[in-house]
């Protein structure tokens, strides 16, 4: 039980830290082609 909370929650940071990238990766995409 103790092993899947901790897939759990590893699973949402790596999910949290994607999203963050993709936030800031856009307006600098964004810079590039304009």
């Amino acid at each position: 039980m103790t092993g899947l909370l901790f897939l759990f929650a590893a699973l949402l940071a790596a999910g949290l830290f994607f999203l963050l990238s993709d936030l800031l990766k856009l307006p600098t995409l964004a810079a590039a082609k304009a």
